[in-house]
């Protein structure tokens, strides 16, 4: 598609430049889910425990995704000394944000935000978006526990292995819609 959308763009075709451009945005975002659920389904193997700050961990996330959060208000509070797999609790919270891009996207969200608190007392992180909230096909896998060939995007994948991985590190999820947005509560062991 790059040499036919730069073709398109010296003919001055610009209609047929941006059909271009959409495909290989398009392509460059199933390639980009394909490796991430890849590196998701590879972190429940793989255990290596450590202690890390939770804060450090979501703001490496964060700077990770800084590009794609840009219209984005992100709100993030408190912080605590976590024991385990830093690698699958980053994972984690790679999901979630994808996933809350996502939601923004398909439901034309105006002002996106995205808040995460983290409660030293409990151990417990909560993650609330305004995007929309979670499909029923999304919800419906979790409470299932299997995971469900779907061609949708919102199909429940991202959030079945978010589940899984924490089980991996004896830590908890539950899912739920909230008004106007979606609401997860991590429980860190």
């Amino acid at each position: 598609y790059i040499q036919e959308a730069k073709d398109s763009l010296k003919n001055k075709d610009y209609e047929k430049t941006n059909e271009y451009l959409s495909s290989m945005e398009r392509n460059l975002a199933r390639i980009e889910k394909t490796i991430f659920d890849l590196n998701q389904l590879s972190r429940i193997v793989e255990s290596d425990s450590q202690s890390y700050r939770i804060r450090e961990a979501l703001d490496d996330i964060l700077g990770l995704l800084a590009k794609r959060l840009h219209d984005v208000e992100v709100q993030l509070d408190g912080d605590f000394t976590a024991h385990g797999d830093r690698g699958i609790v980053c994972s984690v919270f790679l999901n979630l944000v994808l996933n809350s891009l996502e939601s923004f996207a398909r439901s034309n969200t105006e002002k996106p935000r995205i808040q995460i608190l983290a409660n030293t007392d409990s151990r417990t992180i909560t993650f609330i978006d305004n995007g929309g909230g979670f499909s029923r096909e999304a919800l419906d896998v979790l409470k299932s526990h299997q995971m469900i060939r779907s061609e949708s995007s919102n199909s429940g994948l991202g959030l079945y292995l978010v589940a899984e991985n924490l089980r991996a590190i004896k830590g908890q999820a539950s899912f739920r819609n909230i008004d106007g947005g979606a609401k997860v509560e991590i429980k860190l062991p």
